[in-house]
């Protein structure tokens, strides 16, 4: 086999890397697998190293968290180098000229993994014992202008905004967002009246998104409410290919995303709506306009009113085949109709036999 073309064993290695959701936890035996491959020439070593360093910082522990920032601070040039050592504090020594551009390799970056990292790091490399945030933010920079000048080319971005505000500088970049503007998938966690901004310039710049997960957004229901409104209907409306929309744990809002969702029905296949209150929010008239809706998937929702029920139930789906309904307590019961019309979808598609069980899942799809 180690005879075998470039493009095949690229193929090969893609397949041993594959991640799914890019963002999900994975076993450290697709990483283990990559890294034996490393080891058996140097053709095999120059095609695998870059799908182990597409997505660096998941599923590691902080020693090895440690020696990936040491590799990417190795990377900066000489006067950045000196600021670290000098200036912040820090007590490693440099590893000679790298022998691959690690950075380049980037495909998938998740704020959260990176900080993370760094407070490893910083925790390792310091030489006394105070932990100042300023420097893991000062630090995050220097990397992400690295990940920005090294012709990386991002696939994937998940931000959570209300624990990085201090990173949220970097949305004013023009480098950066000009980086950003190309990704597919996009993972936006803890927006709020402070953060909203960042999602204005998300909307300017991604405007080729497939993918979308919208997790713990929370408003209180105020007079901001026409604000937040245009924000989250601007955002969506500057999508025009998404594919697949996961709505996660968003409270006060719940009623607007669903309102807003009409611009982005033409293109979406797959809905996926999890731990959502639908009180007050009773139209879904809109989801008439989803024409290529194949997949709908409901989880721990509560407060249907009938009136949602219905419009639901009356829509035309052209391409349904299969509705996933969970509840995976009984405090989260859906109306029997709900389920029947669930019931009679999925009979059309065999290999679909998820209805109303009381498990553990994962309702992200990508």
């Amino acid at each position: 086999m180690s005879w075998l073309p470039s493009d095949i064993l690229d193929e090969i290695f893609q397949h041993l890397a594959a991640l799914g959701n890019p963002f999900d936890q994975h076993s450290p035996e697709i990483y283990n697998n990559l890294y034996t491959c490393i080891l058996v020439n140097k053709q095999w070593c120059n095609i695998a190293i870059p799908h182990l360093w597409r997505h660096p910082f998941t599923s590691v522990r902080s020693h090895v968290q440690y020696k990936i920032l040491k590799i990417y601070l190795s990377l900066l040039d000489k006067s950045k180098q000196e600021k670290i050592k000098n200036e912040l504090g820090f007590k490693f020594s440099y590893l000679s000229t790298p022998t691959f551009n690690y950075a380049s390799f980037l495909r998938h970056l998740d704020y959260a993994e990176l900080i993370s990292a760094i407070r490893s790091f910083h925790f390792i490399s310091m030489e006394d014992e105070i932990f100042e945030e300023n420097i893991i933010f000062m630090i995050f920079d220097l990397i992400r202008e690295l990940f920005v000048t090294s012709g990386s080319r991002l696939i994937s971005l998940r931000v959570t905004l209300c624990d990085s505000l201090e990173c949220l500088a970097g949305f004013y970049d023009p480098n950066f967002r000009n980086w950003i503007s190309g990704i597919h998938n996009l993972y936006v966690v803890g927006l709020n009246e402070e953060t909203c901004p960042s999602l204005q310039i998300l909307a300017k710049d991604c405007k080729y998104l497939r993918n979308l997960s919208i997790s713990a957004w929370h408003f209180e229901t105020n007079n901001k409410s026409q604000i937040l409104e245009d924000y989250i209907v601007d955002f969506l409306n500057s999508q025009r290919n998404l594919k697949n929309l996961s709505i996660f744990s968003c409270s006060g809002i719940t009623q607007l995303i669903m309102q807003a969702l009409k611009s982005c029905s033409s293109s979406l296949e797959h809905l996926s709506l999890e731990n959502l209150d639908f009180d007050r929010c009773t139209k879904w008239d809109n989801f008439n306009t989803f024409n290529n809706l194949n997949k709908l998937t409901i989880l721990d929702c509560f407060n249907l009113p009938p009136e949602m029920v219905h419009a639901l139930l009356n829509c035309k789906f052209s391409k349904l085949w299969r509705v996933n309904l969970q509840e995976k307590s009984s405090l989260f019961l859906y109306p029997e109709e709900l389920l029947n019309w669930a019931n009679r979808v999925n009979a059309m598609n065999p290999e679909f036999n998820n209805l109303r069980q009381i498990e553990d899942s994962d309702p992200r799809v990508w």
